[in-house]
């Protein structure tokens, strides 16, 4: 069994595509499989890809473009390594640091490591906050209860079988969708814990799904917030849901009014269902947070229009 398997989803990545690979061949890790989906990319992200078919550490699985969730779900099934690494394909891993991850992760038994991740935005570079002790083993409803969550998909490392015995998998065909596994892999980790290392570095860029800027962004983002609260509903218990989940809720469905307002997109395009403005005024009226109690009023009232200019003003 390899120690590690790395999933490397790519969707026309030529730009950035040999800097992530690099990236994987300097470490410093032996017994490690590097699974990259191309998902029906039409640029030369698989000419690149092809170079490494004969080498057996590469696993090079070409499908009709499905989206990143399917991507990662393929290379899941197929993955055997012990650990699963998540890497975006226009991103890299910091030189030689899967041994010490590996070695990390093993000592205790984690279901689930955490580390460092570098933001790059092209101008400058921001290390992620650090949110809980080297070497303190929490469970995942502990971190949650205290607020110490990473809700970035790539910062993890997941344990492969602990993955499978929950059936913890992406959701498919939307974007966003780490944000309802990261959730979920929290909720179920019965031991996770940080190492004081960077560990990944983010690339920001034009063509980065956070960058998205169309109405599509809006429902994707809609349909994850929708799955995690109805996630929490079922499953969390009610310390929990008090501590962490009321509050997070509301933050998510705040989010999608903002990217509304952002865009200068049509809200009502989104609540044409009365469901869907429902399920927003109810998380956000019961978050406990004034801010999102303010969106609560102002969408309530059709009051929209006037919820935009005072967020691009930053009065709220």
């Amino acid at each position: 069994m390899e120690k590690i398997s790395v999933i490397v989803p790519v969707y026309n990545s030529e730009k950035y595509l040999q800097k992530c690979i690099d990236s994987l061949l300097e470490q410093d890790l032996d017994d490690v499989q590097f699974i990259f989906v191309n998902d029906g990319s039409i640029d030369e992200s698989g000419k690149i890809l092809d170079k490494y078919a004969s080498d057996f550490r590469f696993i090079i699985i070409n499908q009709e473009n499905k989206g990143q969730g399917a991507a990662r779900n393929k290379a899941l099934d197929v993955a055997t390594g012990e650990y699963i690494v998540f890497l975006d394909s226009d991103d890299y891993l910091e030189r030689n640091v899967l041994k010490n991850i590996y070695n990390k992760a093993k000592e205790k038994s984690l279901d689930l490591l955490r580390a460092y991740f570098i933001l790059n935005d092209g101008e400058k570079e921001i290390k992620s906050d650090y949110l809980c002790e080297e070497d303190i083993v929490f469970t995942g409803k502990e971190c949650l209860q205290k607020g110490i969550v990473s809700y970035s998909l790539c910062e993890n490392v997941y344990r492969r079988e602990f993955l499978n015995e929950h059936k913890i998998r992406m959701i498919e065909g939307v974007r966003y969708e780490d944000m309802d596994f990261v959730i979920r892999a929290t909720w179920y980790a019965k031991k996770m814990s940080a190492i004081n290392l960077t560990f990944y570095h983010y690339v920001r860029h034009e063509g980065s799904v956070s960058n998205g800027n169309d109405f599509s962004v809006v429902k994707d983002y809609y349909t994850v917030a929708k799955a995690v609260s109805t996630f929490a509903h079922n499953h969390s218990d009610e310390v929990t849901y008090e501590l962490f989940f009321r509050k997070y809720l509301g933050f998510l469905y705040s989010h999608v009014i903002n990217l509304c307002a952002k865009n200068n997109f049509d809200f009502h395009r989104l609540i044409n269902e009365k469901d869907v403005k429902d399920t927003i005024l109810e998380h956000l009226k019961a978050s406990g947070v004034k801010k999102y109690y303010i969106q609560y009023i102002l969408i309530k009232y059709n009051l929209f229009n006037l919820y935009k200019v005072a967020y691009k003003r930053k009065d709220i």
